[in-house]
């Protein structure tokens, strides 16, 4: 209480709302929708705003969140194996904006125009059809969330160590391997609900972007690989020599180091993506013909208070969304 008293007091004090400086002591904005929402569950997931990994928690409760989060009030393991896959963070680096060279997670734009699988609408809950789909769902995010969360304590790693591992095509170690492995499957097990299941999910080495020194002089077949984005790699081998070459020929100095991503190829992702955004028309296709709509894509008031979905306007494509649990709320 005397840390609080010497370092929140005083600056409470110059604020002119009575409530903050009244009552210094306390949380400034309460938030009592989002701890009423949660008052009976046992964990939440929740994602960091801004970050490079898009790599969602499971929180125990009770637990008092930072502003800098977003904390979704899901069934914990289906929705942690659609939302933490690589189908998810491609919508969301697709739709997001960004700060610096990490994403920066905007729920409106990222979570609530993503179109989940079917068997995860709230019309598909009772649905018997769709069960063993949720149950596979369940079974892979459950692995994957207790493999990683084993392989942080042994590695003493938080999320961004590890998944900065992760996408290091010099990381040989069996866990991080593994996680890999289970990575390849959860995305399996959400394709496979999107009924995708020809979608390829081999992945490689990218990068992200690629930044080199003005006066670097480059052979010339790197530099018309680098001229023609050529900066994908299935083998981590390749990857590294490619990044071997750069340092010798001073294109990349210090020891910063390249923004590495293991990932699908561009077609791949680029496929996902022209299906997610496909799916999502056709979604807002359907709530358009059933009234949920006003003019010009806006939600007629009362759909607006009954629905609680939002829709905006993105790349000339109309996005939706729809809350596939009941009592769905994001704050």
């Amino acid at each position: 209480m005397a840390i609080a008293e010497n370092k929140v007091k005083p600056a409470r004090k110059e604020v002119k709302r009575p409530i903050y400086k009244d009552k210094w002591w306390q949380f400034a904005e309460k938030q009592v929708a989002l701890y009423s929402a949660i008052r009976e569950a046992k964990t939440a997931l929740v994602v960091a705003l801004t970050s490079n990994s898009v790599a969602l928690a499971q929180i125990r409760l009770p637990a008092v969140f930072s502003h800098s989060l977003a904390i979704f009030t899901l069934e914990p393991m289906t929705a942690f194996a659609s939302l933490q896959s690589s189908i998810h963070r491609y919508w969301s680096y697709f739709l997001g904006s960004s700060m610096k060279d990490d994403l920066r997670y905007t729920p409106s734009d990222c979570f609530e125009t993503f179109p989940f699988p079917e068997a995860l609408l709230d019309s598909s809950a009772s649905d018997p059809t769709h069960e063993s789909t949720r149950q596979s769902l369940e079974a892979i995010g459950e692995r994957y969330h207790q493999f990683r969360a084993e392989l942080m304590v042994s590695n003493n790693d938080g999320l961004t160590s590890t998944y900065n591992r992760f996408h290091d095509p010099a990381e040989t170690s069996s866990g991080l391997l593994e996680l890999r492995r289970l990575h390849s499957e959860m995305d399996q097990a959400v394709l496979a609900a999107y009924g995708w299941c020809d979608v390829p999910t081999a992945c490689g080495f990218g990068l992200d972007y690629l930044d080199t020194e003005d006066d670097a002089q480059l052979p010339d077949a790197l530099q018309e690989r680098i001229d023609n984005g050529e900066l994908f790699f299935w083998d981590a081998g390749k990857a590294l020599d490619f990044q071997g070459q750069l340092q010798a020929y001073g294109a990349i100095t210090g020891r910063r180091k390249l923004p590495w991503r293991y990932r699908w190829p561009d077609a791949v992702r680029d496929d996902v993506l022209a299906r997610l955004l496909a799916l999502n028309a056709e979604r807002y296709a359907e709530e358009v013909a059933q009234g949920l709509h006003g003019k010009a894509g806006k939600k007629a008031p009362k759909a607006t208070e009954k629905s609680k979905r939002n829709a905006a306007a993105v790349g000339g494509f109309k996005l939706t969304s729809e809350p596939f649990q009941p009592g769905l709320q994001l704050f």
